[in-house]
């Protein structure tokens, strides 16, 4: 992977180098190791959460957990929707997480409880590694993706050769990040586990990084999640306090430290969730169909022998590698895509001339589920998600040249608009908190993670935080007309909260705390 800040350069998943010295997921002794004191939350908030979670092990199962499992939510800052499309985002961990507390057990069970027992049951499973995914939709088989991920790990079947047995397990799940509203509630649910999994088994130091996030690709698609992959980015920290933007060689070192003192960022639910499922192939999927063929198209257009019906013949799969091929400049892609792409979307006929295809199934079959969203589209907007995708490229480089928070605002809200315009994912009631965050002296606001709904994100002043939190809260009390209203309890923590970068995955080894 290769970072630049010179024009023209772009930030690209498509060369990722793997290190020659292998580095596992680490083990911390403190919280102030993984969670940013501020005025007094390490202490006020954090201790006590660890210290419930404790006492609630213990009314469980009559003893104190071993260790702590950690994997944090994250938000996108800039480079929404990019990914798919080989460029890289710049995603952030934050302090909402899911937090694992666990034991071992001397039966080769699995003992699973969660703070929210009404909604999530308690539930015993075996230790079996081929043990099946259930038929019906449950949150059960987001534990049963991250443990068999692991199980069927390189790793673990070179192990078994050696007598390797899986442990049992006494855990007690305690997650703060709200489900379906972009801030990786799921995949982070899945990270964790896997982590368990390896913790508990004796292979935190045996399966290394690389590994780690091949296995939870892997566990993704035991939940029909496949296109949701990870890279190694996701392990990274942002919470050192000196680690400069400038001259980065690695986006995913780049830390948000120095550039964020002072600044928090303010989560705000839509209260509209951001399924994965639905919309299946008229949203995302569709997005990422439009891409690949805007990669095509392009293509076509400077090599007039590119023939789709051949695949073999097709070497370029994604605007960053055609990018990367022809050393175009960020400036140079988007006068392409504005003067060969045509806007305002292509109907099935338009688009089956463009790509002098009779049979735009059958020629592109390469292009994951380019029957389904053939069958549930008649207009595609080509030159519209084509030129987000650029731009948003564009402001990862300017972030990657050291912003000041007024700029890193600037960007966030330009993202925001080409969100809204040009890849189409934002939603009314996205729009209005969007515009209520920037009307109380938000310095930037906008989606995050899989849009059509979900959360908000927004930078502000920590001297700000409350004003501004309870400015914003008016998106949830005032009255709307009927059919619109939104359902809420009286925990505001619930809908809108501030958050600092933290750790990403890792462990806690309570031992030496002491509120443990």
């Amino acid at each position: 992977m290769e970072a630049s800040s010179e024009a023209g350069q772009s930030i690209s998943t498509e060369d990722q180098t793997v290190a020659e010295t292998p580095e596992f997921i680490p083990v911390f002794t403190k919280l102030s190791d993984i969670y940013t004191d501020l005025d007094g939350s390490l202490k006020d908030v954090h201790e006590g959460r660890y210290l419930n979670t404790t006492k609630r092990f213990e009314q469980l199962y009559e003893q104190k957990p071993e260790f702590f499992i950690r994997s944090p939510a994250r938000v996108t800052i800039v480079g929404e929707q990019i990914s798919s499309s080989g460029f890289k985002d710049f995603q952030v961990p934050i302090d909402q997480d899911v937090v694992i507390a666990y034991s071992k057990h001397t039966k080769p069970e699995i003992w699973i409880n969660n703070i929210d027992m009404a909604l999530f049951p308690e539930e015993i499973l075996d230790t079996d590694p081929s043990q099946k995914m259930r038929e019906e939709d449950t949150w059960i088989n987001h534990f049963l993706a991250g443990y068999k991920a692991i199980m069927r790990s390189t790793t673990v079947e070179e192990e078994i050769s050696r007598g390797f047995e899986p442990v049992g397990m006494k855990i007690f799940i305690d997650s703060l990040i709200p489900f379906e509203c972009g801030l990786s509630s799921g995949k982070s649910f899945i990270m964790c586990v896997a982590l368990l999994t390896m913790h508990a088994n004796g292979l935190i130091n045996k399966i290394d990084n690389q590994e780690y996030v091949k296995c939870i690709n892997q566990g993704l698609q035991f939940i029909g999640r496949e296109h949701d992959k990870i890279d190694i980015s996701y392990l990274a920290s942002k919470k050192d306090d000196d680690l400069d933007l400038e001259n980065s060689d690695q986006i995913d070192q780049i830390n948000t430290g120095n550039t964020l003192k002072g600044y928090s960022f303010v989560i705000s639910n839509s209260l509209t969730p951001s399924s994965k499922f639905m919309g299946l192939y008229t949203r995302h999927k569709k997005r990422v169909v439009e891409l690949r063929i805007a990669t095509i198209l392009l293509a076509m257009e400077f090599d007039k022998n590119y023939d789709i019906s051949n695949a073999a013949a097709c070497q370029y799969t994604s605007l960053a590698q055609l990018q990367k091929a022809n050393n175009w400049s960020f400036e140079e892609m988007l006068s392409f895509i504005e003067s060969k792409l045509k806007r305002g979307g292509y109907s099935k006929p338009e688009l089956e001339e463009a790509l002098n295809s009779s049979n735009v199934v059958i020629d592109l079959n390469d292009v994951e589920h380019i029957y389904e969203v053939w069958q549930n589209n008649f207009k595609f907007s080509i030159n519209e998600t084509a030129t987000h995708v650029i731009t948003e490229a564009q402001r990862v480089q300017k972030f990657c040249k050291n912003p000041t928070p007024i700029e890193l605002g600037e960007c966030m809200d330009a993202s925001q608009e080409s969100l809204k315009s040009n890849f189409d994912c934002s939603s009314k009631e996205l729009d209005e908190l969007i515009s209520l965050c920037k009307e109380n002296d938000a310095l930037g606001s906008k989606l995050t993670g899989n849009g059509w709904g979900g959360c908000s994100i927004s930078l502000v002043e920590d001297s700000h935080l409350k004003e501004f939190i309870d400015s914003v809260y008016t998106y949830y009390s005032k009255e709307r007309a009927p059919g619109e209203q939104l359902w809420i309890t009286d925990d505001i923590d619930r809908y809108i909260f501030s958050s600092k970068s933290s750790a990403g995955p890792c462990v806690l080894d309570p031992q030496y705390c002491l509120w443990f």
